[in-house]
Protein backbone atom coordinates (compact mmCIF):
# COMPACT_ATOMS: atom_id res chain seq x y z
CA UNK A 1 0.00 0.00 0.00
CA UNK A 2 2.05 2.65 -1.19
CA UNK A 3 1.29 6.66 0.14
CA UNK A 4 -0.26 7.80 -2.76
CA UNK A 5 -3.42 5.10 -2.71
CA UNK A 6 -3.69 5.99 1.10
CA UNK A 7 -3.76 9.48 0.50
CA UNK A 8 -6.24 8.93 -2.31
CA UNK A 9 -8.79 6.32 -0.16
CA UNK A 10 -8.46 9.10 2.75
CA UNK A 11 -9.59 12.24 0.87
CA UNK A 12 -12.33 9.59 -0.45
CA UNK A 13 -13.34 8.33 2.39
CA UNK A 14 -13.36 12.25 3.95
CA UNK A 15 -14.82 12.95 0.66
CA UNK A 16 -12.53 15.93 0.35
CA UNK A 17 -10.89 16.53 -3.14
CA UNK A 18 -7.82 17.96 -4.36
CA UNK A 19 -8.50 21.68 -3.88
CA UNK A 20 -9.43 21.24 -0.21
CA UNK A 21 -8.06 23.33 2.45
CA UNK A 22 -9.70 20.72 5.25
CA UNK A 23 -6.44 18.54 4.42
CA UNK A 24 -2.94 19.21 4.25
CA UNK A 25 -0.54 16.62 2.91
CA UNK A 26 2.16 16.68 5.79
CA UNK A 27 -1.34 16.02 8.34
CA UNK A 28 -2.41 13.68 5.67
CA UNK A 29 0.58 11.14 5.99
CA UNK A 30 1.12 12.22 9.61
CA UNK A 31 -2.05 10.41 10.74
CA UNK A 32 -1.28 7.28 8.17
CA UNK A 33 1.31 6.69 10.26
CA UNK A 34 0.02 6.99 13.07
CA UNK A 35 -2.34 4.57 11.92
CA UNK A 36 0.37 2.36 10.87
CA UNK A 37 2.54 2.65 13.83
CA UNK A 38 -1.07 1.66 16.31
CA UNK A 39 -1.89 -1.12 14.05
CA UNK A 40 1.63 -2.85 14.21
CA UNK A 41 1.54 -2.30 17.99
CA UNK A 42 -1.66 -4.03 18.31
CA UNK A 43 -1.57 -6.93 15.70
CA UNK A 44 2.45 -7.45 16.17
CA UNK A 45 2.57 -7.56 12.47
CA UNK A 46 6.16 -6.36 11.95
CA UNK A 47 8.69 -7.77 13.65
CA UNK A 48 12.65 -7.96 14.90
CA UNK A 49 15.16 -9.01 16.94
CA UNK A 50 18.46 -7.80 18.34
CA UNK A 51 21.78 -9.56 19.41
CA UNK A 52 23.27 -7.57 22.73
CA UNK A 53 26.85 -9.07 23.75
CA UNK A 54 27.16 -8.60 28.21
CA UNK A 55 29.76 -6.60 29.66
CA UNK A 56 30.76 -7.91 33.33
CA UNK A 57 28.99 -6.50 35.92
CA UNK A 58 27.07 -3.95 33.45
CA UNK A 59 23.50 -4.60 33.97
CA UNK A 60 21.89 -1.67 31.26
CA UNK A 61 22.30 -2.11 27.86
CA UNK A 62 20.76 0.31 24.87
CA UNK A 63 17.69 -1.34 22.56
CA UNK A 64 17.63 -0.17 19.19
CA UNK A 65 15.58 3.22 17.95
CA UNK A 66 13.89 0.46 16.51
CA UNK A 67 11.96 -1.32 19.10
CA UNK A 68 8.40 -0.46 20.07
CA UNK A 69 7.43 -3.08 22.31
CA UNK A 70 8.67 -6.65 23.30
CA UNK A 71 7.12 -9.81 21.23
CA UNK A 72 7.95 -13.03 22.66
CA UNK A 73 5.32 -14.63 25.75
CA UNK A 74 5.91 -17.57 27.67
CA UNK A 75 3.18 -20.62 28.70
CA UNK A 76 2.27 -18.17 32.07
CA UNK A 77 2.04 -14.67 29.57
CA UNK A 78 5.01 -13.08 30.68
CA UNK A 79 7.16 -11.01 28.44
CA UNK A 80 10.29 -12.82 27.63
CA UNK A 81 13.88 -12.35 26.34
CA UNK A 82 16.42 -15.21 26.02
CA UNK A 83 19.83 -15.15 27.72
CA UNK A 84 22.58 -17.17 26.25
CA UNK A 85 25.81 -18.18 28.11
CA UNK A 86 28.08 -21.25 26.90
CA UNK A 87 26.42 -22.35 24.51
CA UNK A 88 23.18 -22.97 27.03
CA UNK A 89 19.56 -20.71 26.31
CA UNK A 90 17.61 -19.57 29.56
CA UNK A 91 14.93 -17.33 29.27
CA UNK A 92 14.41 -14.39 31.54
CA UNK A 93 11.10 -12.78 32.38
CA UNK A 94 10.50 -9.04 32.73
CA UNK A 95 9.27 -7.51 35.75
CA UNK A 96 8.02 -3.59 37.26
CA UNK A 97 10.71 -1.12 37.09
CA UNK A 98 9.75 -0.20 40.48
CA UNK A 99 10.06 -3.29 41.86
CA UNK A 100 13.59 -3.48 40.32
CA UNK A 101 14.58 -0.51 41.99
CA UNK A 102 13.32 -1.80 45.82
CA UNK A 103 14.82 -5.26 45.42
CA UNK A 104 18.25 -4.65 42.79
CA UNK A 105 20.98 -6.94 43.44
CA UNK A 106 24.23 -6.21 43.44
CA UNK A 107 26.18 -9.13 43.05
CA UNK A 108 27.02 -10.58 39.62
CA UNK A 109 25.59 -13.97 38.75
CA UNK A 110 26.36 -15.97 35.60
CA UNK A 111 22.75 -16.26 34.48
CA UNK A 112 20.54 -13.04 35.39
CA UNK A 113 16.48 -14.31 35.65
CA UNK A 114 14.88 -11.31 34.79
CA UNK A 115 14.46 -7.88 33.24
CA UNK A 116 13.08 -4.43 32.97
CA UNK A 117 13.04 -1.98 30.44
CA UNK A 118 13.04 1.47 31.13
CA UNK A 119 13.90 5.11 29.23
CA UNK A 120 16.86 5.69 28.00
CA UNK A 121 18.90 8.06 30.12
CA UNK A 122 21.57 8.95 27.45
CA UNK A 123 19.49 9.82 24.64
CA UNK A 124 21.42 10.93 22.21
CA UNK A 125 22.02 14.45 21.25
CA UNK A 126 20.62 16.70 18.15
CA UNK A 127 22.89 16.60 15.54
CA UNK A 128 23.57 19.76 13.70
CA UNK A 129 25.72 20.52 10.68
CA UNK A 130 25.15 21.99 7.25
CA UNK A 131 24.56 20.07 3.97
CA UNK A 132 27.51 19.71 1.83
CA UNK A 133 25.36 18.80 -1.39
CA UNK A 134 22.48 19.74 -2.79
CA UNK A 135 19.64 17.72 -2.49
CA UNK A 136 16.57 18.44 -4.74
CA UNK A 137 12.82 17.44 -4.27
CA UNK A 138 12.05 14.06 -6.30
CA UNK A 139 8.65 12.59 -5.41
CA UNK A 140 8.56 14.10 -1.73
CA UNK A 141 11.79 13.39 -0.69
CA UNK A 142 14.95 15.08 -0.50
CA UNK A 143 18.80 13.56 0.34
CA UNK A 144 20.25 15.29 3.29
CA UNK A 145 24.28 15.03 2.98
CA UNK A 146 27.05 15.65 4.99
CA UNK A 147 30.22 14.75 4.65
CA UNK A 148 31.35 14.96 7.90
CA UNK A 149 29.33 11.70 8.82
CA UNK A 150 27.51 12.75 11.61
CA UNK A 151 24.34 10.20 11.07
CA UNK A 152 25.65 7.06 12.49
CA UNK A 153 22.91 7.23 15.50
CA UNK A 154 19.80 8.60 12.94
CA UNK A 155 17.50 6.26 12.62
CA UNK A 156 13.79 6.59 10.36
CA UNK A 157 11.37 8.50 12.24
CA UNK A 158 13.47 11.01 13.38
CA UNK A 159 12.80 14.47 12.88
CA UNK A 160 14.44 16.79 10.59
CA UNK A 161 14.89 21.07 10.26
CA UNK A 162 16.41 22.91 7.67
CA UNK A 163 17.48 25.99 9.52
CA UNK A 164 18.07 28.23 6.38
CA UNK A 165 15.05 27.81 4.94
CA UNK A 166 12.13 27.11 7.43
CA UNK A 167 11.11 23.84 6.04
CA UNK A 168 11.02 20.48 8.48
CA UNK A 169 10.33 17.06 8.50
CA UNK A 170 11.22 13.41 9.26
CA UNK A 171 14.04 10.67 8.03
CA UNK A 172 12.48 7.95 6.28
CA UNK A 173 15.67 6.21 5.05
CA UNK A 174 19.71 5.76 6.05
CA UNK A 175 21.41 5.81 3.31
CA UNK A 176 25.36 5.99 5.31
CA UNK A 177 26.81 8.08 8.08
CA UNK A 178 26.62 10.62 5.57
CA UNK A 179 23.43 10.81 4.23
CA UNK A 180 20.12 10.46 4.93
CA UNK A 181 16.59 10.33 3.18
CA UNK A 182 14.40 13.20 4.21
CA UNK A 183 11.36 14.43 3.54
CA UNK A 184 10.49 18.32 4.22
CA UNK A 185 7.75 20.62 4.24
CA UNK A 186 6.92 23.98 4.84
CA UNK A 187 9.61 26.89 4.57
CA UNK A 188 10.64 28.71 1.07
CA UNK A 189 11.94 25.06 -0.21
CA UNK A 190 11.42 21.94 1.09
CA UNK A 191 14.52 20.51 -0.32
CA UNK A 192 18.27 20.88 0.56
CA UNK A 193 20.77 23.13 -1.22
CA UNK A 194 24.60 23.28 -0.44
CA UNK A 195 25.31 25.27 2.78
CA UNK A 196 21.94 24.72 4.35
CA UNK A 197 22.05 24.37 8.43
CA UNK A 198 19.87 21.54 9.53
CA UNK A 199 18.74 20.15 12.90
CA UNK A 200 18.12 16.23 13.62
CA UNK A 201 16.04 15.54 16.51
CA UNK A 202 16.57 11.80 17.67
CA UNK A 203 13.32 9.88 18.79
CA UNK A 204 13.77 8.41 22.63
CA UNK A 205 15.27 5.24 23.25
CA UNK A 206 15.25 2.83 25.83
CA UNK A 207 17.35 0.59 27.93
CA UNK A 208 17.13 -2.57 28.95
CA UNK A 209 18.22 -3.72 32.56
CA UNK A 210 19.23 -7.18 33.94
CA UNK A 211 19.19 -8.59 37.42
CA UNK A 212 21.49 -9.32 38.81
CA UNK A 213 24.38 -8.24 36.42
CA UNK A 214 26.03 -10.88 34.56
CA UNK A 215 29.18 -12.26 35.69
CA UNK A 216 30.10 -13.35 32.50
CA UNK A 217 31.46 -11.48 29.13
CA UNK A 218 30.30 -12.08 25.85
CA UNK A 219 26.94 -13.80 26.73
CA UNK A 220 24.61 -12.89 24.19
CA UNK A 221 21.03 -11.09 25.25
CA UNK A 222 18.28 -11.62 22.19
CA UNK A 223 15.54 -9.34 22.42
CA UNK A 224 12.46 -10.34 19.92
CA UNK A 225 10.69 -6.85 19.58
CA UNK A 226 7.83 -5.21 17.47
CA UNK A 227 9.58 -2.93 15.23
CA UNK A 228 8.29 0.76 14.69
CA UNK A 229 7.49 0.74 10.86
CA UNK A 230 9.63 2.70 8.29
CA UNK A 231 7.50 6.09 7.40
CA UNK A 232 5.99 6.82 3.97
CA UNK A 233 5.80 10.38 3.32
CA UNK A 234 6.04 10.12 -0.80
CA UNK A 235 3.66 8.75 -3.56
CA UNK A 236 5.70 5.55 -4.01
CA UNK A 237 7.11 4.25 -0.74
CA UNK A 238 4.73 1.55 0.44
CA UNK A 239 4.02 0.03 4.15
CA UNK A 240 4.91 -3.77 4.54
CA UNK A 241 1.24 -4.15 5.81
CA UNK A 242 -1.18 -6.67 4.24
CA UNK A 243 -3.15 -4.87 1.62
CA UNK A 244 -6.32 -6.09 3.11
CA UNK A 245 -6.14 -3.62 6.06
CA UNK A 246 -5.60 -1.01 3.63
CA UNK A 247 -9.06 0.67 4.65
CA UNK A 248 -8.57 0.11 8.56
CA UNK A 249 -5.27 2.32 7.89
CA UNK A 250 -7.53 5.02 6.30
CA UNK A 251 -9.92 5.18 8.68
CA UNK A 252 -8.01 5.71 11.74
CA UNK A 253 -6.75 8.44 9.38
CA UNK A 254 -9.84 10.15 9.24
CA UNK A 255 -10.94 9.57 12.77
CA UNK A 256 -7.67 11.37 13.88
CA UNK A 257 -9.03 14.28 10.75
CA UNK A 258 -12.53 13.99 12.45
CA UNK A 259 -11.28 14.84 15.86
CA UNK A 260 -9.64 17.84 14.64
CA UNK A 261 -12.39 18.84 12.59
CA UNK A 262 -14.72 18.38 16.43
CA UNK A 263 -16.85 15.74 14.78
CA UNK A 264 -16.57 12.87 17.03
CA UNK A 265 -19.85 11.08 15.98
CA UNK A 266 -18.73 10.73 12.19
CA UNK A 267 -15.32 9.61 13.91
CA UNK A 268 -16.27 7.52 16.44
CA UNK A 269 -17.67 5.38 13.13
CA UNK A 270 -14.54 5.25 11.47
CA UNK A 271 -12.84 4.09 14.76
CA UNK A 272 -14.94 1.25 15.47
CA UNK A 273 -14.56 -0.02 11.87
CA UNK A 274 -10.22 0.31 12.72
CA UNK A 275 -10.83 -1.32 15.45
CA UNK A 276 -12.88 -4.82 14.26
CA UNK A 277 -10.43 -4.83 11.37
CA UNK A 278 -7.13 -4.88 13.99
CA UNK A 279 -9.42 -7.87 16.21
CA UNK A 280 -9.62 -9.83 12.75
CA UNK A 281 -6.20 -9.10 11.89
CA UNK A 282 -4.74 -10.39 15.65
CA UNK A 283 -7.59 -13.15 15.24
CA UNK A 284 -5.93 -14.72 11.89
CA UNK A 285 -2.51 -13.96 13.62
CA UNK A 286 -3.24 -15.67 16.28
CA UNK A 287 -4.77 -18.85 13.87
CA UNK A 288 -2.06 -18.47 12.37
CA UNK A 289 0.68 -19.38 15.18
CA UNK A 290 -2.39 -22.03 16.40
CA UNK A 291 -2.86 -19.84 19.54
CA UNK A 292 -5.86 -19.01 20.71
CA UNK A 293 -7.36 -15.83 20.95
CA UNK A 294 -7.49 -14.42 24.25
CA UNK A 295 -6.24 -16.49 27.59
CA UNK A 296 -6.73 -16.34 31.13
CA UNK A 297 -4.55 -16.60 33.79
CA UNK A 298 -5.95 -19.03 36.81
CA UNK A 299 -2.94 -18.99 38.51
CA UNK A 300 -3.35 -17.47 42.76
CA UNK A 301 -0.67 -14.34 42.65
CA UNK A 302 2.68 -15.33 44.51
CA UNK A 303 3.37 -13.09 47.15
CA UNK A 304 7.10 -11.96 46.12
CA UNK A 305 7.96 -9.16 44.38
CA UNK A 306 8.91 -10.62 41.06
CA UNK A 307 5.42 -11.96 39.85
CA UNK A 308 3.81 -8.26 40.59
CA UNK A 309 4.82 -7.77 36.93
CA UNK A 310 2.85 -10.79 35.97
CA UNK A 311 -0.88 -9.99 36.83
Amino acid sequence: MDGESLKYKLSGILNENSLSDFMDERTSYDYIYEAVKEFVRRTKSLTGSQSISTVVNQTSYDLTSRFMHLYFRDSWNRLIIKYTSSGQDSWLTIRDYDMFVQNQRTGSVPNPDSFTLIDNQNQPTNVSGTATANGAASNGECTLTDATAPFSNIQYGDSVHNTTNGSSGTVIALTSTSAIVTCLFGGTSAEWALGDSYIVVPQPRKSLILDPPPSGANDTITVPYIELPIPVYSPYRSYRIDHQFEMALVSYAAWLYKYKDRQPVFGDALFKYWDAQCRRAVNETNKTFNRKSFRVNMTKTPSTYRDRSYR
